[in-house]
């Protein structure tokens, strides 16, 4: 019983983990966009905060454009997209697993 809650502390553990690298990831994009649009660069930064996470494949299947709206959808919450790298997707999954992923 006592190793079960062990290996559950530490998935959960690490899901919190992943769950914030995406969330400074996302930040990091918000700030280059932002950069961009005061130095009069409008480029589109948030296709590099897809492509850091994953899941830029997948979200062209969905959208047409990397906006901060669909960016941030798609990986903070869109539990469908491949690979499942949202923070959402990522505590449905460990609250689902009885010991965890192996």
């Amino acid at each position: 019983m006592l190793s079960r809650t062990a290996d559950s502390l530490f998935w959960l553990a690490r899901y919190m983990e992943r769950s914030e690298d995406m969330a400074r990831a996302v930040l990091v994009g918000h700030w280059m966009a932002s950069m961009a649009r005061s130095l009069g660069n409008p480029g589109n930064e948030w296709h590099s905060t897809l492509i850091a996470s994953g899941c830029e494949e997948g979200f062209f299947t969905k959208y047409q454009e990397a906006t901060a709206a669909a960016v941030v959808d798609t990986s903070c919450a869109t539990p469908a997209i491949p690979p499942a790298s949202s923070p959402a997707s990522r505590l449905r999954g460990a609250m689902r697993a009885p010991c965890g992923p192996r």
